[in-house]
């Protein structure tokens, strides 16, 4: 700029207030530590709580360095379990020979880092805990009578062999991926399905059986030939294209939303980088969780019995929902892709149940899954291969007037 025949230069390095380098920071500062020795730290996470609709992001590693912050290198970074923070595990990182600890930005007297994420930090699984001098042991089962069950908390206290340089040993969350030892049952069944796919991923049953075999966390998974995963419908045809869809296991589980379950980012990957190794290099391979289109009942209803008409509302309204969903609340039944639903279908389940006096204005509405929802159907009928016809969670039911006719 220019003033009073001034020439006045500006450095765009000198900031007002600190800059931020990307949506999210996450700082640690560490003490006790030499700048060039390896530290290890457990990332315990909330896992399945990432957005499982968005991609893994990249996470930068940054270490204070004399007021600046200095990118760690990859080859600094010498273990990442977590997957992206997408899973609970251990990150080990080396730390510059020119950290120190007197910088004034932060505390004075640590060494500090920084993690960093550019953008959709709600794909990065929430943080639960992060614990220093991190290890991670494995129990062998030798006896088949030992139960797969997951060690609790606190059960390992101390090691067999002493190391006078350990000082305590913690165990402070249950243990993980543990498997019991296959039966003779089991045993049949894997080597039948192994003599038909040979470990090859060739025929749409091969993909199924391989990734339920490897990864025991999935209840269903279905393959579609010839799909790409942005194909809406079973019009579009993608030759050299394969799509994989999961249904988890939510058996005894809390993560997943039981009317529509979705695994995190971390399983879809792994699945992806072991079905990939097994099929041929030609094939693009996608792994993608179901789509799932609601019905939603809008009506008006008077109830047989006197009483407070939202108690029994709440009923009807589960009862619905156990009525369009009822793998959901049963782990005997099945979940089904596709499917249809009849209005008058519907009409009759709410009039047979005995609360329920009569019902009028009945409306079937379909919401897709990008939430666009359609006006009053006579029937609802599913044409996409990756979509679950699921209950909306909360259907909107009025109270029947006096003057209202049943129908």
């Amino acid at each position: 700029e220019q003033f009073a025949g001034l020439q006045i230069t500006y450095d765009k390095n000198i900031y007002l207030l600190p800059p931020y380098r990307g949506e999210g920071n996450f700082y640690m500062g560490l003490s006790g530590v030499v700048p060039g020795q390896s530290v290890s730290f457990l990332f315990q996470l909330a896992e399945g709580s990432a957005n499982p609709d968005k991609q893994p992001q990249h996470i930068t590693w940054y270490a204070l360095c004399n007021n600046e912050w200095r990118e760690i290198i990859s080859r600094e970074i010498l273990k990442d379990e977590t997957n992206h923070l997408l899973r609970s595990g251990i990150i080990r990182l080396v730390l510059p020979d020119t950290m120190d600890s007197d910088n004034t930005w932060l505390e004075t007297g640590k060494y500090w880092l920084m993690a960093t994420v550019q953008q959709n930090t709600d794909a990065l699984c929430t943080f639960i805990n992060i614990l220093p001098q991190a290890a991670a042991a494995t129990f062998v089962i030798t006896d088949a009578t030992q139960p797969a069950n997951t060690l609790e908390p606190e059960k390992i206290s101390k090691l067999v062999n002493k190391i006078a340089a350990v000082k305590k040993v913690l165990q402070p969350y249950s243990s993980y991926g543990g498997r019991a030892l296959e039966t003779k049952e089991n045993f049949y069944v894997r080597i039948s399905e192994r003599l038909r796919h040979k470990q090859r991923a060739v025929m749409q049953w091969d993909h199924e059986s391989l990734v339920l075999q490897a990864f025991p966390e999935l209840y269903k998974v279905k393959c579609l030939n010839h799909t790409s995963g942005d194909d809406a419908c079973c019009d579009t045809v993608s030759p050299g294209h394969v799509t994989i869809i999961l249904v988890p296991d939510t058996k005894n589980k809390n993560a997943f939303d039981p009317l529509e379950p979705k695994l995190g980012l971390d399983t879809l990957t792994r699945v992806a980088a072991y079905i990939k190794q097994l099929t041929s290099f030609f094939v693009q391979v996608h792994v993608q969780n179901p789509a799932y289109e609601k019905v939603l009942l809008e009506f008006k209803v008077r109830f047989a019995t006197a009483g407070d008409f939202g108690l029994y509302a709440g009923q009807l309204n589960e009862a619905i929902k156990q009525y369009l969903t009822p793998w959901a609340y049963d782990a005997s039944k099945d979940v089904q892709f596709g499917g249809r639903i009849h209005k008058s279908v519907l009409l009759n389940f709410i009039e047979e149940i005995t609360y329920v006096d009569f019902v009028t204005e009945l409306k079937l509405v379909h919401v897709d899954e990008d939430g666009n929802s359609s006006s009053d159907m006579e029937e609802i009928v599913v044409k996409n291969p990756k979509a679950i016809l699921v209950s909306s969670d909360a259907h909107v039911i009025h109270q029947s007037q006096p003057t209202d006719v049943c129908v």
